[in-house]
C-alpha cells in the first residue's frame, strides 16, 4: 500500500469512496460498490451438495443463489502436501457440513470459488487456523522489527494456528498486535461453537461494510487524520475504533460540507470538498487508468 498520511471517506447510498492522501496529493482511490456487495472473505457453514471425481471438486450449498465451487487444492489440509493426483472424496462426502471461505465472487454462470483454508483478518495480523506458520509481510524490511514480531507471534501461537503479519503492523506496538490476536481468536472460537450448534447453510462471518473495511485495511497506525463525511458512518467508525484501534480516535473527524469550521488553505477540510467534487471524477479515472497502464507496462518488462 502506498504511503498515506490522511484517509478521506465519502459515503453515498450504495457506494463508499476512500481516498488515500500523502503530502496533500491523491495516491489511490478505492471505490466500494455496495449495491452489488462482494462475498469475498465471508465464511460459511456449507453443506456438500455433490462431489465430482472427474473434476476433483465439490459443489457446496452456501444458501446463496449459486452453489460454491471447492477444488481439491482448497479442500485438502495444507499439511498434506501438494499431490495433484489425490482424490477429493478422501476429504469430502456428500451431505457433510464444511467451513469454507469465499475466494472469488460469482461470475456469469459460475458460483463463488471456495477454500477450506480459512484466514481471519485484523488491522495488524491475519489468523490462519490449521496452518501453523508465522509469515511477515515483505513490505516490512526492518530486520529488527521482523525478528521482534516473529518471536512475539511464535510465543503466542498455538500448535494448530499460524499468523501473517500485515504491512500495517510495521509501526504497531506489541500490545496492538496482541489485541488483534485476541480478537481474532475470539471470533474463531465463536465460529467453532456455531459449527457444532448450527445446521448448514449458515453465514458464520461476513466481511464488514466499506467504511469499516477501509478502517481495517487502509488506515495506517500513524495516519494524521481520518475524515468521514457521513454522520452515521462516523458513529459506526468511532464504535469500531474504540474496540479495535483506540489510538486513532482523536484523529477521526466528521466533515460537514456546510460546516462553519475555519479552513485554512490546504487543510483536509478543503481537500475533502476538492477531492470528492463531481467535477474531479473524470480526472480521478484518468489518473487511475494511467497508473494501471504503468503497472501493466512495468510487469510486462519482467
Amino acid at each position: 500500500m502506498a504511503k498515506t498520511d490522511e484517509v478521506l471517506i465519502e459515503v453515498r447510498p450504495g457506494r463508499v469512496r476512500t481516498a488515500l492522501i500523502n503530502a496533500g496529493r491523491l495516491v489511490e482511490l478505492i471505490v466500494e460498490d455496495e449495491t452489488r456487495p462482494s462475498v469475498v472473505g465471508n465464511i460459511y457453514l456449507g453443506r456438500i451438495e455433490k462431489v465430482i471425481e472427474s473434476l476433483n471438486a465439490a459443489f457446496v450449498d452456501l444458501g446463496l443463489n449459486r452453489s460454491g465451487f471447492l477444488a481439491l487444492a482448497e479442500a485438502r489440509p495444507r499439511n498434506t502436501g501438494g499431490d495433484s493426483k489425490g482424490s477429493i472424496s478422501k476429504y469430502l462426502r456428500e451431505g457433510e457440513k464444511v467451513v469454507v471461505q469465499v475466494l472469488r465472487d460469482p461470475f456469469e454462470d459460475k458460483g463463488p470459488k471456495l477454500t477450506t483454508h480459512v484466514a481471519l483478518t485484523a488491522r495488524t495480523v491475519i489468523l490462519t487456523p490449521g496452518d501453523p506458520v508465522i509469515r511477515i509481510s515483505r513490505q516490512i524490511e526492518d530486520k529488527e522489527i521482523r525478528t521482534r514480531q516473529e518471536n512475539l507471534l511464535k510465543d503466542l501461537a498455538g500448535s494448530e494456528e499460524g499468523f501473517i503479519v500485515r504491512t500495517a503492523a510495521q509501526k504497531a506496538s506489541d500490545d496492538d498486535i496482541l489485541a488483534d490476536v485476541t480478537a481474532l481468536r475470539d471470533a474463531w472460537a465463536q465460529m467453532l461453537v456455531k459449527f457444532e450448534a448450527t445446521s448448514p447453510p449458515f453465514l458464520l462471518f461476513g466481511e464488514p461494510d466499506g467504511v469499516l473495511k477501509a478502517l481495517r485495511d487502509l488506515v495506517p497506525v500513524d495516519a494524521r487524520r481520518v475524515v468521514i463525511d457521513d454522520v452515521s458512518a462516523y458513529i459506526r467508525a468511532r464504535a469500531h475504533l474504540e474496540k479495535q484501534a483506540p489510538a486513532l480516535l482523536d484523529r477521526l473527524i466528521h466533515h460537514k460540507e456546510t460546516s462553519t469550521r475555519p479552513c485554512q488553505p490546504g487543510s483536509s477540510y478543503l481537500r475533502v470538498d476538492h477531492l470528492f467534487s463531481a467535477k474531479r471524477q473524470l480526472l480521478w479515472l484518468l489518473m487511475l487508468m494511467l497508473r494501471a497502464r504503468r503497472r501493466v507496462g512495468a510487469s510486462s518488462r519482467h
